[in-house]
């Protein structure tokens, strides 16, 4: 390692993040990782709180790695070209030919001495410039697709590039080529991509000098990349960020060169059990880093595997705040309570109910009678646990459409429908089973002691966040809430999904968890994001407060035997053996269950469907969701997904169970932003510069649209005659302009659309720059639209006098129209699948 390497500083929003005593060992044990990879081929898992931060340094360190990795020096890049390479001479494009001498050149010497020219070809004809000046000139690579020597002037932006790594490889600046051939993959979104390449500094000597201004980057997506800052010299970037891992992959596995050193998994959601990041992991690279929260229960695959490295750190930092000491201790000061709430039922009886399901399960006929039963009594049974409102408001809601899913009375009817077709000892556990639901479901019909208790703490204002199973409970519990409290003076708790409550980088203060999951994918035990966390429980539910916290504890053991550094080693509670009598099986065997009878019934309802090849949509996975509804999804489809209390586009194959999905209840399968946008084009908008700007991207598409049919061109023939334009664009992106469900409102340069107007023959008539400006507009306003539409559905901000036409809009009309689904299961479709178009992306019941 280089010796000036301990002496940099990385700063994230002018914050230097390595002076605090947490991100410190984060930072060593990432240099022995990155910085010493040459050649190891070492996989790590790094575990942490969430932060951005941690992101950032690992970003940084790897960006310092791709520059000095074998560096090149200035000789050793001219004597390296070959005659016809473009190069960036002294800021101008031009064509290397040759490197001769200047006796050959007929340039007399004093002394004798030799002085070798380069040779290349300009606007001005061929020209030569000594060697020995280009050492104190910038030269490097061409890396782009033009072959032109126009001669214009391009600064490469690169001086601070080569005083930075003049500094850490100890060289003379004369001596450093800024031509860097490696790069590292990093899979994040683009919010956090731009975030981080925005934000990141490194500090050396006297000097902090921004990121951008050191690497270039790109974020790659749908076989296309947008350029993140600037890139005047065409470099093949450095920074290549992913919002695919599968993407990824592919140009990993196509790196013939090796230019791709190492890979940054930046997410646990994106890695975890995917099977291409092992792919990747085994590929021959220097490095690749899993970042994950400290969960000690999700990473058992990569712990178990002896090769891997292995970081944790558990401080409690929020993305604002660095003072990691207070907060680190305030995580090791941590309590977890519980609360048992008196039942009628006893474990003994719900652990009855279980067992007999089980025996239908394997010995009941197959009819769609014994699907109905299994499916409904295992949803009432998780519905009476889970849920934290008298069960007579979600009655309500459900027979007035308001939530996705149908009535406990519709839900009995369908379990007694078999009855009539079983007996003997069938027949007695079936009404035993019936019995016992009905009293679980009479218990908290008009009155919830969980819901009870809730309230009194939310009227003492103990509460920050309550931790549901399904998205749609916190419809129902403030409907309730509001018929029990006068809201005018009581600030409402966050009311969070399983999935958003652990993407989610905050720390609360009090969480409350209204039941002891069965989700194993989510341990409370295993949580770092509040200070004190409350579990009502049933007493039947107590076996499964044992066995997750023995499941915690146990994962957390492994975690600090395969760990290099750990400072924290306190443990809660821990169970000391397995004695926890919790039927594990019956949980796993009942959700794979439910998953395999909507899976069946999805695939039955295609075969009565199925369209035809040239009027379908191609179904690229059936996703169904715990409402009971299933829906078929195409490639090219965007869902409105709730992160982090926000609404945010993700791609299909981003999608993970547990998201929720936000759709229209309109019953066409319509763009809920889309629906607002055209409501607001009829009125607000009407007479404005929107509306003008959404007809004129409305404009070049359907001009595309009927060019390409007219010609009968497909995407791929279209995307050939672009790039003669002087706009590179792959077919698939081609297509996602003028796919609907895709959500491109169009391409971001001006550039493109010059290329475009000129490919469809219409640059004489409309200004590039007129639709370049328009797309923009339309882009900015929706994205207001889905910021706005997030917040009111969420309920973290409605303001009472608001005049902006978006905000009235929306806040009138968005529960009306929308409605939210919570996934379940993904089943990827391999095989060609078609099926009419308004049967594709929403959610159905069949």
């Amino acid at each position: 390692m280089h010796k000036n390497l301990k002496d940099i500083r990385i700063l994230y929003d002018n914050v230097d993040v390595l002076e605090n005593l947490e991100a410190d060992p984060f930072s060593m044990f990432l240099d022995d990782v990155i910085l010493a990879s040459q050649n190891q081929n070492i996989t790590t898992l790094m575990l942490h709180s969430g932060s951005v931060v941690y992101n950032a340094i690992v970003v940084a360190k790897s960006a310092i790695q791709c520059l000095i990795h074998e560096n090149t020096e200035v000789d050793e890049l001219i004597n390296s070209l070959v005659p016809g390479d473009i190069i960036i001479l002294e800021g101008k494009r031009v064509q290397f030919l040759e490197i001769d001498t200047g006796k050959n050149l007929g340039i007399t010497m004093p002394n004798f001495l030799e002085e070798q020219y380069v040779c290349y070809r300009s606007n001005d004809g061929v020209c030569k410039i000594p060697v020995k000046r280009l050492t104190r000139k910038n030269i490097c690579r061409y890396q782009g697709d033009s072959t032109n020597l126009t001669g214009k002037g391009i600064k490469s932006g690169f001086e601070k590039r080569k005083d930075f790594m003049a500094y850490i490889l100890g060289k003379e600046k004369s001596k450093i080529s800024t031509e860097v051939f490696h790069s590292v993959a990093i899979i994040c979104n683009r919010e956090q991509a731009e975030q981080i390449y925005k934000n990141v500094s490194i500090g050396y000597g006297e000097q902090i000098v921004q990121l951008s201004d050191l690497v270039t980057a790109a974020f790659y997506s749908d076989n296309d990349y947008i350029q993140l800052g600037k890139n005047p010299t065409k470099e093949e970037p450095i920074m290549k960020f992913y919002s695919k891992l599968s993407s990824c992959r592919n140009d990993i596995e196509k790196d013939i060169k090796k230019r791709i050193i190492g890979c940054i998994a930046g997410n646990e959601h994106s890695w975890t059990s995917n099977a291409d990041m092992y792919k990747i992991s085994e590929n021959n690279l220097d490095f690749c880093v899993l970042l994950g929260r400290t969960h000690y229960t999700r990473y058992m695959p990569w712990l178990n595997k002896v090769e891997n490295k292995c970081f944790s750190l558990v401080p409690g930092i929020s993305p604002s705040c660095f003072a990691l000491d207070n907060e680190t201790d305030r995580f090791l000061k941590r309590k977890i309570h519980k609360q048992v709430i008196k039942t009628p039922l006893d474990e003994k009886k719900i652990s009855d109910v279980k067992r007999k399901l089980l025996y239908l399960k394997e010995n009941l006929p197959n009819s769609e009678e014994k699907q109905d039963f299994l499916i409904n009594s295992y949803s009432v049974l998780n519905l009476c646990r889970s849920a934290f409102f008298p069960l007579k408001y979600y009655d309500m809601m459900a027979e007035s459409g308001l939530i996705p899913t149908c009535s406990l009375n519709e839900k009995f009817v369908a379990m007694s429908r078999i009855v009539s077709l079983v007996s003997g000892k069938n027949r007695e556990y079936v009404n035993s089973i019936i019995m016992v639901l009905d009293e679980l479901r009479r218990f908290i019909y008009d009155k919830n002691d969980k819901a009870e208790t809730l309230k009194e703490e939310i009227l003492q204002n103990k509460v920050d966040a309550i931790v549901t199973t399904k998205a749609y409970y916190e419809l129902i519990f403030v409907k309730w809430l509001q018929d029990e409290i006068n809201f005018e003076n009581i600030e409402l708790p966050k009311i969070l999904t399983v999935s958003s409550y652990s993407k989610s980088n905050l720390i609360y203060q009090n969480v409350y968890f209204p039941t002891v999951y069965h989700e194993f994918k989510f341990n409370v035990f295993a949580e770092l994001g509040f200070e004190t966390g409350t579990i009502l429980m049933y007493g039947y539910e107590k076996p499964f407060y044992d066995y997750l916290l023995l499941f915690a504890n146990t994962g957390k053991r492994l975690l600090l035997q395969k760990c290099e550094y750990n400072e924290n080693s306190v443990d809660e509670g821990i169970i000391e053996n397995n004695n926890t009598n919790v039927d594990v099986t019956y949980e796993e065997e009942f959700e794979e269950l439910v998953k395999e009878l909507q899976s069946e019934r999805a695939f039955k309802y295609v075969r009565k469907n199925k369209a035809n090849n040239e009027t379908g949509a191609t179904v690229k996975a059936i996703i169904s969701f715990a409402s009971g509804e299933v829906g078929y999804f195409t490639e090219q489809y965007k869902a409105y997904c709730l992160t982090d209390n926000n609404l945010c586009e993700v791609e299909l194959e981003n999608l993970n169970v547990g998201d929720s999905i936000l759709f229209t209840k309109v019953a066409e399968n319509k763009d809920i932003v889309d629906l607002i946008f055209i409501k607001l084009l009829d009125n607000s908008f009407k007479g404005t510069s929107i509306e003008k700007s959404y007809y004129l991207t409305q404009l070049w598409k359907s001009s595309l649209r009927l060019f390409m049919l007219q010609n009968d061109m497909t995407y791929y023939e279209f995307s050939k005659l672009l790039e003669s334009c002087g706009c590179k664009k792959h077919h698939v992106t081609i297509r996602s302009w003028l796919y609907e469900e895709s959500h491109v409102v169009g391409p971001r340069d001006e550039e493109d659309y010059e290329a475009i107007l000129k490919a469809i023959k219409k640059d004489k008539e409309w200004d590039y720059k007129e639709m370049a400006r328009a797309a923009e507009i339309v882009r900015r306003t929706r994205t207001k639209i889905l910021v706005i539409l997030g917040k009111v559905i969420l309920r973290n901000f409605v303001p009472q006098q608001n005049e902006d036409p978006v905000w009235q809009e929306i806040s009138h009309k968005a529960e009306t129209l929308s409605q939210i689904q919570q996934i379940r299961q993904i089943i990827p479709i391999k095989e060609e699948l078609k099926l009419p178009l308004n049967m594709v992306n929403k959610p159905m019941a069949i």
